[in-house]
């Protein structure tokens, strides 16, 4: 029988959201509800008969008997020991719980908050600090937040394997699966890569390219992040290496004291680079615990070696790759610098070549970079071939982005978030185009479709407003007109002439651009008080990758020197007075390994008494000197050959050892040479001579008459100059004094 008065449901099956009670708690009246409650248990008979006598014995207690909440009986209930149902989780088996009330709390009668607080402060610290939010940071000491320097940290991550941040910054997924190897069944046994190994690669640096060092952080293998790979498999297409770089300095006696290394590693400030597998060629340098623990552990490096690993990477670098290297910021750790000199320069003209491929517009004849970057460059630029290449007017569908007319890019459209945004480009759904996967920018819908000064394209995937199928790929703009023709074939095209119709202004501006399109435009100088501060490089010629070569072929060239005989010791014998084009110091130090002094000795032996020999023989054949092009890469990588190599050499003052230029030559004012056969290489400079300004060269020949190959002027048969003046002796002593002294101080250097 169904009544009006409804049955209350248990307390267990409220739940908060169908509680509809007040929770506030300002009209609440502590005595009134004390009193109102007592009244109930005297009312209420089955209840009052058993609480009655408790209540008649606790109004005979009075105020005075120390009875209140925390004592109902008269007795502190945290004094009391715990039931047995009761007994906390924290406690260890076999611990009784204290009786005794901690000092620093106050409790019972009286307890006030602002005397507790007081008396906490008036407490000693019970001693330093165990936890610090700072941290220094390198050698420098800087203070930086722990919290700023693990989001750094975690900046590499792009993925999060686990919920716990330190978890998520160490790599530790949440499940913990089993690790596996790409392209290896163990990482035991197989030349592998991976995470935090040392490895070097290539940077870009105002528009050149040098050599890195760095540990690596992430590999990515396709759309998944491993923690090593095989080094086989580094050269797959779809693998990348995110490293973090660090700087590299002059090493000291006290990072190695067998002064073989001639430079140490060092942790800079958080900087990553992501490069392509293949561009990356894992190291194993000497690696150096300091037995003071606070300095950190570093690497030492020999400069030969990473003159050697340059040329390697440059010998397989392509176009493709060369354009695709990031970029360095500007900072002092990079490129690495001795004595203000930038080191390990990749010797190679690829960033200047007009060679197309991936990164170059498809149509651009000489090729036309792609600014990735730059998504709205690359949509004004194939929409100027849209509009005014004739080879394109032909197609009904052209890509945007990379000018395909296949059909096989497809772009969708999706509703922004907001009710007042509007469409945006779907790049998940979108398919199809490559130029759309290497954006590292995607431009703003927008934006966009309106034309500007600056970006006067509007050629952007729009929704056609006939077709009935939600699933349709979106049109471009300018291909608006022909899909209504082809597929909406009744319709009034005229009524929706505003979706491809273009402005006078825009299509000047298209015009422009297409004309433009081969000029290479100027970057912009930074705004800034003051002049701008020149951005001009100094290259150490002693660390270029193309000293790797050079060093190369002149083992090859002493490999050869029994199979060719005299005339091969002749030749080498007068290159000794021919100096190799080398902006580099004289001063500059030059690095030799210790374990060599004994054979650099005997061949510093062999050499100067191939000198002399030569110097002595008047009769024989002049030497022919060639002047080849260096830049001829065709293999870079190191080897020993036994073919020599072509270099450019220029000639250098025998005296002095400084460069003689074409133009000292042909003027003949202020160097002479010596004119008999065999000597035509030999050049001095008239102030090392101490002869005079006034020295007329073209009425003397050169003579070496001393041990050490230092000449003295003899006049020419038939001139008028048939007697020497009294203080030529002298000079020519003086002059053979400091030539010697300078021709030992270079004989390291000329050997090297």
């Amino acid at each position: 029988m169904a009544t009006r008065h409804t049955t209350p449901l248990p307390s267990d099956h409220v739940s908060p959201a169908s509680w509809r009670g007040s929770t506030d708690l300002s009209p609440v009246n502590i005595p009134t509800c004390w009193r109102k409650g007592l009244q109930t248990l005297e009312h209420e008979l089955p209840i009052s008969v058993r609480v009655k006598p408790h209540l008649h014995n606790l109004l005979a207690l009075g105020e005075d008997s120390g009875v209140d909440i925390l004592s109902p009986c008269g007795k502190l209930l945290l004094s009391q020991p715990l039931d047995p149902e009761d007994t906390e989780d924290e406690l260890e088996p076999g611990t009784e719980p204290s009786n005794e009330i901690p000092s620093n709390r106050i409790v019972g009668a009286g307890f006030n908050t602002e005397m507790e607080d007081a008396l906490y402060a008036d407490m000693p610290e019970s001693g330093k600090k165990i936890f610090d939010s700072f941290i220094a940071l390198g050698s420098s000491g800087a203070q930086i937040n722990k919290a700023s320097f693990l989001s750094s940290r975690l900046h590499a991550h792009k993925t999060s394997t686990s919920t716990d941040r330190l978890k998520r910054y160490q790599g530790v997924p949440r499940y913990n699966p089993s690790a596996s190897v790409l392209g290896a069944e163990s990482a035991l046994g197989v030349s592998s890569l991976i995470v935090s190994d040392p490895i070097v690669s290539l940077l870009r640096h105002q528009e050149l390219i040098f050599l890195c060092f760095g540990e690596v952080l992430r590999i990515d293998a396709g759309s998944q992040s491993i923690e090593h790979i095989s080094t086989d498999m580094l050269t797959e297409n779809d693998v990348y290496v995110t490293f973090q770089l660090l700087e590299l300095v002059p090493a000291t006696t006290e990072d190695d004291s067998t002064l073989k290394h001639d430079w140490r590693s060092r942790k800079t400030a958080h900087m990553t680079s992501k490069v392509r597998g293949r561009l990356v060629l894992p190291v194993n340098p000497t690696a150096v615990i300091p037995e003071n623990f606070e300095k950190s552990p570093f690497y030492l490096f020999e400069s030969h070696v990473l003159t050697a690993l340059t040329a390697t990477l440059v010998e397989t670098l392509t176009v493709n790759d060369a354009r695709s290297l990031p970029k360095s910021k500007e900072s002092t750790c990079f490129p690495y610098k001795l004595n203000g000199r930038a080191c390990f320069l990749a010797d190679t003209e690829l960033l200047q070549s007009q060679d197309i491929d991936e990164d170059c517009c498809p149509r651009c004849i000489p090729a036309v970079s792609l600014n990735y970057s730059n998504a709205q460059s690359i949509l004004n630029h194939m929409a100027a071939h849209k509009l005014f290449d004739p080879d394109l007017s032909k197609y009904k569908r052209v890509c945007g982005l990379c000018l395909s007319t296949d059909g096989a890019c497809r772009f969708y459209l999706k509703k922004g978030k907001g009710a007042d945004s509007g469409y945006q480009v779907d790049y998940r759904a979108s398919q199809g185009c490559l130029v759309m996967k290497r954006l590292k920018k995607r431009f703003k819908y927008a934006s966009a479709a309106q034309s500007t000064e600056n970006s006067p394209c509007t050629n952007v995937p729009r929704k056609c407003p006939l077709c009935l199928d939600k699933s349709a790929p979106a049109i471009w703009t300018y291909d608006m007109k022909e899909h209504l023709l082809t597929s909406h074939p009744t319709v009034d095209i005229s009524t929706y002439r505003h979706l491809w119709e273009l402005t006078d202004f825009e299509r000047k501006k298209m015009e422009v651009v297409w004309e433009k399109r081969h000029e290479k435009k100027e970057k912009r100088k930074s705004k800034g008080k003051g002049k701008q501060k020149e951005t001009g490089i100094v290259i150490s010629e002693a660390h270029r990758s193309n000293v790797a070569l050079r060093t190369t072929d002149l083992e090859g060239e002493e490999t050869n020197e029994n199979d060719e005989g005299s005339d091969s010791e002749s030749e080498n014998s007068a290159n000794k007075y021919l100096h190799v084009s080398n902006d580099e110091s004289s001063d500059e130090e030059v690095i030799q390994d210790d374990s060599d002094e004994e054979a650099a000795a005997e061949s510093d032996e062999r050499l100067d008494s191939t000198v002399e020999h030569t110097l002595e023989h008047t009769d024989g054949p002049s030497c022919e000197v060639q002047e080849i092009d260096l830049n001829d890469s065709s293999s870079a990588r190191p080897r020993r050959s036994g073919r020599k190599r072509q270099t450019t050499i220029q000639f250098a003052c025998s005296g002095c050892g400084s460069t003689v230029s074409d133009e000292e030559k042909t003027d003949k004012t202020s160097v002479v040479r010596c004119t008999r056969k065999g000597c035509e290489t030999i050049w001095y400079h008239i102030r090392c001579l101490e002869w005079g300004e006034d020295f007329a060269s073209d009425n003397w020949e050169i003579h070496v008459t001393n041990s050490h190959g230092f000449p003295e002027r003899v006049p020419l048969s038939g001139t008028d100059n048939a007697g020497s003046d009294q203080g030529g002796e002298s000079q020519v002593a003086n002059a053979s004094n400091t030539g010697n002294n300078e021709r030992e101080e270079r004989s390291i250097e000329d050997e090297e």
